[in-house]
């Protein structure tokens, strides 16, 4: 976790909360562990707990108290998207529901990847909502963006009244140091300060690596794996929602390029140069909100969101991920007499998912992700029957498309398009 100062206080950053269900002591146990001395913070009526270490500088001369900004926003702000920009550059969110952080927020990220996951959290909750309103997203005034509101860290931080994070130290003997202990105890109860005192087994002690690991494994896999498409007809579905709601020409701005994963589409204009432009009735002719106008208004971006189903994930998948039949290399084979004007650009790439995720516990297929992407030589102009065609093509090889962006042309440049594929699969 990073930590930042905000008035007179030391904040932590990129916790990973999780659900607890109303009792954490489990979770609580797991972690200690595993080691590293970890922080914990838990919210509501032990609904969820966020878990967070030091690196070695800062662990060696480490702040008296340390809160969780995450915790802060819970505590003290409305429900919606927080926002904030890091002293690194980087930007973090969270999201914040019910008065609690929302596992697998609390995150920090370049600003295009925090925008992007904002934009997946939008587009869900709007689609979720029944009368389509989503969820608001609250920042400072200097990185506020359309439609955004504006809130003020220093303000949240002097009217903080939550407690700082809890420090948890783990023994040689695999138990707490009692001043850790009489900490864990006001968390975990009277069941929980038993457990850490006398020490596990050795044959407890494996049980509870062995679930730790697999917990986070399974964790890891959910959410890397979480935004893949259910099937192919999504970018069918994308292009013509951005054909259709993204005019080539308006109010002296042109559609230049679009890219488009899952959740949503981002469009490209710029205005004409030597003619005359007006970004307020541009920006009211697409709906005011999604659309995003440069400082000094000779750019423009309006962002599409897409209701795409993807694949649901949970153990029983991760535990035995269905084993596709290899056809990569025969379809490589064919492409070239199936579109002669289209290569492989980037790629395949093979990725042992599991490895790189820490290894598959016993009992769990190992997965693999495969990536590539196809490209026009030389350029050339994308068409939803194209589009349909070339997905159709690699869906019978198992690959739906990740993501895919086109440049019309239309501003003077040259018309080409890209498509990135991917294969989830289990290995025997």
């Amino acid at each position: 976790m990073r930590l930042e100062t905000i008035g007179k206080r030391t904040f932590a950053f990129g916790l990973s909360w999780r659900d607890a269900g109303g009792d954490a002591d489990d979770l609580i146990e797991a972690e200690v562990v595993k080691g590293g001395n970890p922080y914990v913070s838990v919210l509501g009526n032990q609904d969820v707990v966020g878990f967070g270490t030091l690196d070695a500088a800062a662990a060696a001369k480490p702040p008296k108290e340390i809160f969780s900004f995450a915790a802060l926003c819970a505590s003290a702000g409305d429900e919606g998207i927080y926002v904030i920009p890091l002293s690194n550059g980087r930007w973090w969110y969270t999201s914040v529901r019910n008065g609690l952080v929302v596992p697998g927020t609390d995150r920090a990220d370049s600003m295009d990847g925090v925008l992007d996951a904002i934009a997946n959290i939008v587009a869900a909750s709007s689609a979720a909502s029944e009368t389509g309103e989503s969820v608001k997203v609250y920042s400072p005034i200097e990185i506020r963006q359309v439609g955004w509101n504006v809130f003020d860290p220093i303000a949240f931080e002097r009217a903080a009244k939550i407690k700082p994070l809890k420090l948890m130290k783990k023994s040689s003997g695999q138990s707490l140091t009692i001043a850790a202990a009489v900490m864990v105890s006001a968390l975990v109860g009277v069941a929980g300060w038993w457990f850490f005192l006398k020490g596990p087994s050795d044959a407890e002690q494996a049980a509870m690596d062995a679930e730790a690991i697999r917990q986070a494994y399974v964790g890891s896999v959910t959410q890397t794996l979480s935004s893949i498409p259910f099937d192919h007809a999504w970018v069918n579905i994308a292009f013509r929602m951005v054909e259709d709601q993204a005019p080539a020409f308006a109010h002296g701005y042109t559609k230049t390029e679009a890219s488009c994963q899952p959740a949503s589409c981002s469009v490209l204009f710029e205005a004409a140069q030597n003619s005359p432009f007006s970004p307020t009735e541009f920006q009211l002719s697409l709906g005011g909100s999604a659309v995003t106008i440069s400082e000094d208004g000779s750019g423009a971006s309006y962002s599409i969101a897409i209701a795409t189903p993807t694949i649901v994930v949970d153990d029983s998948l991760i535990r035995a991920w269905p084993v596709l039949p290899d056809q990569l290399v025969d379809r490589l084979g064919v492409f070239p007499i199936y579109a002669a004007d289209v290569s492989v650009t980037q790629g395949p790439t093979m990725e042992d998912l599991s490895t790189s995720l820490g290894g598959a516990p016993p009992g769990y297929r190992p997965i693999q992700r495969v990536t590539f992407v196809i490209s026009p030589r030389g350029g050339g102009m994308l068409t939803s029957d194209r589009l349909s065609a070339l997905s159709d093509f690699w869906a019978n090889a198992g690959f739906v498309p990740a993501s895919f962006r086109w440049t019309s042309g239309l501003a003077g440049g040259t018309e080409t398009w890209q498509i990135e594929f991917v294969r989830i699969s289990g290995q025997a």
